[in-house]
């Protein structure tokens, strides 16, 4: 599984169900995250996302990040917008459309945005758990 670096010291990894989800769950655990976010793609809130994702405010509004490479300059208008265009980068990568979403952090609180962009680089060594069939 792939994840997606969300500028903010939360990275973003989507799943194709929840089984996949919950699984890989004790597995970025053990590897020093905690999970602060786990939702069906289709439920996600507003205001339940909209410190995840990076924000940018002109007078008394906030634009949010359009994380589509070459699109940056497009600021989308709510969070949730944003999300899915980390969203939608991430399926190209997985080549599959994510049903659930995870955000995770590292535990550890890090002094310097060095030391968060290092812990999020190391979920890139963390494999997806397997799927057991019964």
């Amino acid at each position: 599984m792939n994840f997606f670096d969300l500028k903010t010291g939360y990275a973003l990894a989507a799943f194709p169900d929840f089984e996949a989800a919950f699984a890989a769950t004790e597995v970025y655990s053990e590897k020093g995250f905690k999970i602060v976010y786990l939702n069906e793609v289709s439920h996600m809130g507003e205001q339940e996302v909209m410190e995840f994702v990076l924000k940018y405010k002109s007078q008394h509004k906030y634009y949010f990040h359009n994380y589509t490479i070459g699109k940056s300059n497009d600021l989308k208008l709510k969070a949730t917008e944003s999300l899915q265009t980390a969203l939608q980068v991430l399926a190209g990568i997985n080549q599959q459309e994510p049903k659930f979403l995870m955000i995770l952090t590292p535990k550890k609180v890090l002094k310097t945005r060095e030391e968060q962009v290092k812990a999020i680089k190391q979920l890139l060594s963390v494999d997806q758990p397997a799927r057991t069939r019964a």
